[in-house]
């Protein structure tokens, strides 16, 4: 159960880390 949280969590820092990325992409390029 708790492996299970912890792949949930590191899934979610993983989309929130390629959101600031794509942000910082967009603001770069514009």
């Amino acid at each position: 159960m708790l492996k299970l949280r912890l792949k949930v969590i590191m899934q979610n820092q993983n989309i929130m880390l390629g959101i600031i990325e794509a942000v910082e992409v967009y603001g770069f390029e514009h």
